[in-house]
């Protein structure tokens, strides 16, 4: 049918990163992360359009007890 040879040619190549850095302190009552990120869409479909974006982030997660195993 051709439909494969429609596509025979990549015109360019995307790419999506997400990246974390980060600290975590245990104790008795649980779990806080301290971290920073950084991530990078291209074509980010949840814009009405499309387009690259790029997000630096701070952050804190905390997980209480009884997710925590020791």
């Amino acid at each position: 049918t051709g439909f494969v040879s429609r596509f025979g040619s990549v015109r360019n190549w995307t790419s999506d990163i997400h990246a974390e850095l980060g600290y975590t302190y245990s104790g008795s009552a649980g779990r806080i992360e301290l971290y920073t990120g950084f991530e990078r869409w291209e074509d980010d479909g949840q814009t009405p359009i499309p387009s690259t974006t790029q997000l630096l982030v701070l952050g804190i997660r905390t997980t209480g007890v009884e997710l925590v195993r020791r």
